[in-house]
């Protein structure tokens, strides 16, 4: 019971309703039993403000979660008149009031459970006109929606036109404050977006809408009153938000301020904190997030100390900005622990921050119009520099002028001169290739007769001597010498132009060392060589083009045979190093001179044997091998002495996983025997000797082939017999190659069968072309035998046994 009968004689002041209230927990008692025999009796006594968490109930204490009633009896003084106000702030929430029995107003919808309840934080004020001087005042109060519940607040009760003059002056004084951070805001983002290069106050406009915002959400709480429609579960995160985001805001504000006080790192890391805080705000239940606010106290208490050290330091290094900073800083940091110790209940007072931090924003709206100002004073001093300077340069602006025109003059003429002769070198580009493919062909076409012929005579060892076969592999090894250079000398031009393409798969280096090794035997076997070959992880695996890589290795193992004496050893180390693979191809020649070690690595260098001093091949061999390491991401290095031997290193990176199937690095399986094929075969061919050549090979077979020496006979030929193949040469007078293919396959349409390019044409880019043009396959002349004979059995899928 409050007794005002003698404190407030004519009661004409607001008074707050503060003391003990009778509590029932988990009840919603009735009105007007107080003084009966049956009237309920409390569970305890509640004080008035504060919230009912921890309260004890039968010796256990109760939680923020819940509803319960509160009873206070009023006893007013009989002079008092006209009538009174009830004004409630936000409570926890939601809560009806009844005085004497009668219903004055509630706030939300009060319930038993979180289902049923619709929470509220609107403040009230309520009417009420006394009938009798002693007032039953029974409020209702659930919450199922907050961290604590109860009456947080004082109530203010009075006459009702002393209470509603109070009220209207704390809300204008909310509004004009709000109103006014607002316009600061407003403008410090306007004077941002015109001076760009000053990032202060665009963190400064941000600081100033946050604050107004968050003023307007808090005290009478002017927001609901404007959007009076705003649901709970938007507003409480609001609130929330808003208060999370002033420290970060407030950090980017003094990083642009004092930048080497306050790094990146540092304000990133509030930056993240303030993340993890309205992420909870955002996708938690207000029972939960709320409680994110104690924790939360302690980063602001703790970015206040770090900002003040920060400012102290700088006014004491005599940062003109850093005293405006200081003391407005330090005033708002009085007012916001004010607020943290009255938010807490720990205190009586009330919110302090909010104007604290208007005279924070004012000082702090002096200090960036005071650094415009010495932008702008700076600005008219360099002004008045340039303005002198102008003069000057004006003069020298005419010189340069006049030499520019003369060098436009030689530049345009320098220009003419690059143009002819970039034409020139295009054009002479055009015709190397030219030249290349047309020596290549008519090189390919005579070495294809010379090693067509040479492979079929040393199958006839029965009716020649030694000494001939001897002599008929003197022949074909040097035509195959003469294809090597042939061949060398279009792999470095292709390197050099960028066109080499690579087929690139997993490659096992065990296998690939031993195909290579297995075919270079024959050789050291001629000079009595012992070759040692070490492989310490056969699983090792590199990407690249096999092909090529059986290039590189087969010509270091060349060299190293060519150059090692007779009965000697050379030899292959392969072993990882790290995420690499190092293989060494070694010898014990004479090792290579100081003076040639880097020359032997260009194309056409040589190197000179030690005892001779003759050169040895063409040149092109470690140049291309270089070129080609390079192209699959490795290199080779030389390390040698003069009379000790060679040691070529090749390193390449490692392929991620093992156990990937590798391209077999030897020689692909035997031809079809002799005679165990059988079709028919049209072979389109002008050259005498490849005629004969081709007759040779398929007298032995059972291929019916039938020939043509023209693209006009081939077509007719086609046209006029089934064949299973057609292998088709592309220079031919009259209709080439491709216009007889296309003139077959117009004429024959489905019943076309495979057709081959046969051709001495190896460019880059042909194969492509020829297999654009509808060819079947493609091969290259000169050609092996046994290659043409498998190729021939794949395709016709005639493969047997010899026929009877």
């Amino acid at each position: 019971m409050i007794d005002l009968r003698a404190e407030l004689p004519a009661l004409d002041r607001t008074v707050r309703l503060d003391g003990e209230w009778e509590f029932f927990w988990k009840k919603f008692i009735g009105p007007g039993r107080s003084h009966s025999d049956n009237a309920p009796r409390p569970d305890a006594l509640a004080i008035v403000p504060s919230n009912w968490n921890g309260l004890a109930i039968d010796g256990r204490e109760i939680g923020g979660t819940g509803f319960a009633s509160y009873r206070l009896t009023v006893l007013l003084p009989p002079e008092s008149r006209g009538p009174l106000a009830f004004e409630f702030k936000e409570m926890g929430t939601a809560y009806t009031i009844f005085v004497n029995g009668e219903r004055i107003g509630s706030r939300g919808d009060v319930a038993d459970s979180a289902e049923a309840e619709r929470p509220s934080l609107r403040p009230g004020t309520y009417l009420y006109v006394p009938a009798s001087p002693e007032l039953e005042i029974i409020l209702h109060v659930s919450n199922f929606h907050y961290r604590k519940g109860g009456i947080w607040h004082p109530i203010e009760f009075g006459p009702a036109a002393r209470l509603g003059e109070t009220n209207t002056r704390h809300v204008i004084a909310e509004a004009v404050l709000a109103g006014a951070l607002l316009l600061i805001g407003l403008y410090h983002l306007i004077i941002s977006a015109l001076a760009r290069g000053e990032r202060s106050p665009v963190y400064f406009g941000f600081i100033c809408l946050n604050i107004a915002l968050r003023e307007l959400v808090l005290g009478h709480k002017n927001l609901l009153s404007l959007l009076p429609a705003l649901p709970f579960e938007v507003y409480l995160p609001l609130e929330y938000f808003t208060f999370g985001l002033t420290v970060p805001l407030f950090a980017e504000y003094f990083g642009a301020l004092f930048p080497r006080r306050f790094p990146r790192a540092y304000i990133r890391a509030l930056w993240i904190v303030f993340g993890v805080f309205a992420a909870a705000v955002l996708f938690t239940p207000p029972v939960f997030f709320t409680w994110l606010v104690f924790p939360y106290y302690a980063n602001i208490l703790a970015f206040c100390g770090y900002a003040l050290c920060a400012v102290c330091l700088s006014s004491r290094r005599g940062n003109p900005d850093a005293r405006l900073v200081l003391w407005p800083g330090l005033a708002m940091i009085f007012a916001g622990v004010n607020d943290i110790a009255y938010a807490s209940k720990l205190i009586d007072t009330t919110n302090l921050l909010a104007p604290g931090l208007l005279v924070f924003m004012l000082a702090q709206a002096l200090l960036i119009a005071g650094r415009f100002s010495r932008a702008f004073r700076k600005v008219e001093v360099l002004s008045g520099e340039l303005s002198s300077k102008n003069t000057s340069l004006e003069a020298v602006n005419r010189e340069i002028t006049g030499l520019k025109d003369a060098l436009e003059y030689k530049v345009r003429e320098r220009t003419l001169d690059l143009e002819l002769a970039r034409d020139r070198a295009e054009s002479a580009n055009r015709a190397k290739s030219t030249f290349l493919a047309n020596v290549s062909h008519e090189i390919r076409t005579p070495l294809n007769v010379v090693l067509g012929f040479s492979q079929l005579l040393e199958t006839r060892t029965d009716s020649l001597s030694n000494e001939e076969l001897e002599w008929i592999g003197h022949i074909r090894n040097a035509g195959e010498n003469l294809l090597g250079t042939v061949n060398d000398i279009l792999d470095i031009s292709r390197v050099e132009a960028g066109k080499l393409k690579l087929e690139m798969a997993p490659v096992q280096v065990g296998e690939l060392l031993a195909g290579c090794v297995q075919s270079i035997m024959p050789l050291a076997r001629e000079k009595g060589l012992t070759v040692r070959t070490e492989v310490r992880d056969e699983t090792a695996i590199i990407r690249g083009d096999a092909a090529r890589l059986k290039q590189i290795f087969a010509n270091l193992l060349s060299n190293a045979i060519k150059f090692t004496g007779d009965g000697l050893e050379i030899g292959v180390i392969a072993a990882k190093t790290g995420a690499e693979i190092r293989i060494t191809v070694w010898d014990q020649g004479p090792g290579v001179r100081p003076q040639d070690r880097e020359r032997i690595f260009l194309p056409f260098e040589q190197a000179y044997e030690a005892n001779s001093g003759k050169p040895q091949g063409t040149g092109l061999g470690l140049a291309i091998s270089s070129k080609l390491a390079e192209l699959h991401g490795g290199r080779i290095t030389l390390e040698s002495r003069q009379g000790g031997g060679s040691l070529f290193h090749l390193v390449f990176p490692l392929e991620c996983g093992a156990g990937i199937p590798a391209p077999h690095a030897g020689r692909g399986k035997p031809g079809p025997a002799p005679g165990s094929l059988r079709g028919n075969v049209l072979i389109i061919e002008d050259n005498d000797s490849i005629l004969k050549l081709y007759h040779s090979i398929f007298e032995r077979t059972g291929l019916n082939v039938v020939y043509a020496v023209s693209g006009e006979e081939g077509v007719l030929t086609a046209a006029n017999r089934d064949f299973h193949l057609i292998l088709m040469d592309m220079q031919l007078p009259g209709m080439d190659g491709i216009a007889a293919a296309r003139e077959i396959r117009k004429t024959l349409g489905d019943r076309t069968p495979p057709i081959i390019a046969l051709t001495a044409h190896a460019m880059t880019g042909d194969r492509e072309h020829f297999m654009r043009e509808g060819f079947f396959d493609y091969i290259s002349k000169p050609f092996k035998i046994e290659d043409l004979m498998e190729k021939l059995a794949q395709i016709m899928g005639l493969r047997a046994t010899d026929p009877e």
